[in-house]
């Protein structure tokens, strides 16, 4: 797994609310966008994919920094992905499901 990716703005890359975990991130790789633009535009549905692996990787990063021991973690309870896409890309659940698979 990738170390903790530091956050290029002004936000905490993961937060606990109790026994709840909130984690945000992107496709970011070695302090770079990684793949930057528009799937099924000048990104290929296969960068998209590397992109969403990438970021699955650094919430789960982000997340034992935050916990100490990904052993803590019972389940995932909300997943949401955000993608700028070309405007007649309709693959979405083929990129979301990569992060489904991976966690």
């Amino acid at each position: 797994m990738p170390p903790a990716p530091q956050p290029i703005g002004s936000y905490v890359a993961a937060a606990l609310e109790g026994n709840l975990a909130w984690v945000g991130q992107g496709a970011i790789k070695d302090g770079k966008p990684f793949n930057p633009g528009r799937i099924g535009g000048e990104v290929s549905l296969e960068q998209g994919i590397a992109s969403v692996r990438v970021t699955t990787l650094n919430v789960l990063s982000a997340l034992q920094a935050e916990i100490g021991d990904l052993d803590r973690v019972q389940r995932c309870m909300r997943l949401g992905g955000y993608f700028a896409v070309a405007s007649d890309f309709t693959d979405h659940g083929k990129l979301i499901n990569v992060a489904s698979d991976l966690l």
